[in-house]
């Protein structure tokens, strides 16, 4: 049975490194409890601006209106295979532009994907025909005000996990890369080899960048979703500190999915007890600045997948302090706020593990956080992977964010 985004949501801890900053300290707010949310009396809009994309994930608005987004492509047709297991890779992956209603390749990027069957039972070899559901690649971008754009690429691993892929690949993987005005690319910053490096607490090295937002004075800020931290990228490329690292999450309880029974029984023996309260990673995947300056990271929550395990904190970014924003979410992948403040929140499902075991499909939602209560503005998202907010307060997200050929981008305008 496959196993999808597995990858993406294995998190170890690291440390915070506080340098000299103007501090946005505060005293500890009320946390906004997004279980108790409320229906919008006051549907929004919604226009598909574009289609057929592969892996959609992370979106980036220009200062002229152009939309970018990130697509993790579909793998490759050259496979490889080795104790990890079989992929696909290739350059499938890209950053593609949104504009008047075209859609054109700004870059190609690495792309790995699952093989197909390759962890399934069955005589048949692995193979890539039909492979590239939920690959990995170009997961976040950035448009700095240069007119430049930034790229997170993903990993889920270590330098050794992408020194098994050909060098034109596994180089671009772990990693912040950089699109000029020309089209030109180049590595900016080796994220993976940073985490590697560090690694404090002895968990073992695992990095995946997953988002990047452009800061002031060409730094940038890249959520690193197997590193449970934000790390901020000097001008020049150099990972100048961990901004905050995060701790687990609260125990969250174990539900076993719905096909439980159905598994193999060495599967089952493996699971813990239905009940089990299970601290989860953080896994932040969606980073943005708040009206306040400081940073705000969503974070997906990993095992169990518990339904309102997730949420969104908020990090001064002077001193590292992190506190809880808004709690009660689920598996939150993109985060952004509205020029009057809102801050919108697209959560992947509701129930993660019924997707990644079961197959189950179930549909992630779109929020709306202002005033202290938090409103659905769409409950039938299929599998959304990011958003982005224009200066007139429209929300832009991409869907079917896990499937090859069938993403799209949305554009939400919220009801006055």
């Amino acid at each position: 049975m496959r196993v999808f985004l597995v990858a993406f949501f294995v998190a170890t801890l690291a440390l915070v490194q506080p340098v000299a900053a103007i501090s946005t300290e505060r005293s500890k707010p009320d946390v906004i409890d997004a279980k108790e949310r409320v229906a919008t009396d006051a549907p929004p809009s919604v226009e598909m601006v574009a289609a057929g994309l592969d892996n959609p994930r992370g979106l980036a608005i220009s200062s002229t209106g152009s939309i970018y987004v990130a697509e993790s492509g579909t793998g490759g047709a050259l496979l490889v295979e080795s104790a990890e297991g079989a992929n696909c890779v290739g350059d499938t992956g890209a950053v593609s532009k949104i504009r008047g209603g075209e859609v054109s390749v700004v870059a190609s990027f690495a792309s790995v994907a699952e093989a197909n069957d390759a962890d399934g039972p069955g005589p048949g070899a692995p193979t890539c025909e039909g492979a590239g559901i939920a690959a990995g690649g170009p997961s976040g971008v950035a448009v700095e005000a240069t007119g430049d754009v930034v790229v997170a690429m993903a990993l889920g691993g270590t330098p050794e996990t992408r020194a098994q892929f050909p060098a034109a690949i596994g180089d671009q993987l772990g990693t912040l890369q950089r699109i000029d005005r020309n089209g030109d690319v180049e590595k900016v910053a080796d994220l993976a080899s940073f985490e590697a490096e560090r690694d404090p607490d002895g968990r073992g090295a695992d990095s995946n960048p997953y988002a990047v937002v452009a800061l002031d004075y060409g730094r940038r800020l890249v959520a690193d979703a197997g590193g449970n931290d934000i790390l901020e990228i000097n001008p020049w490329g150099g990972v100048r500190r961990y901004v905050s690292a995060f701790p687990k999450l609260p125990p969250a309880e174990f539900t076993p999915p719905s096909c439980f029974a159905d598994l193999p029984p060495e599967a089952q023996a493996e699971a813990p007890p239905p009940g089990a309260m299970i601290p989860p990673d953080p896994v932040p995947t969606s980073v943005a600045v708040g009206p306040d300056g400081a940073y705000y990271v969503g974070m997906l929550s990993g095992f169990p997948f518990a339904a309102g395990a997730a949420a969104v904190y908020r990090v001064d970014p002077a001193t590292g302090r992190h506190d809880p924003y808004v709690s009660g979410l689920n598996h939150v992948v993109g985060i952004g706020f509205g020029p009057d403040g809102t801050l919108f929140v697209v959560e992947l499902v509701e129930n993660l593990l019924e997707l990644e075991v079961c197959e189950t499909p179930a549909p992630g939602a779109l929020l709306m956080v202002k005033d202290g209560v938090t409103t659905v503005l769409l409950d039938d998202v299929p599998l959304p992977g990011g958003l982005v907010v224009d200066a007139y307060g429209a929300v832009y997200l991409t869907t079917n964010s896990i499937f090859p050929g069938a993403g799209e981008v949305w554009k939400v305008t919220p009801a006055e």
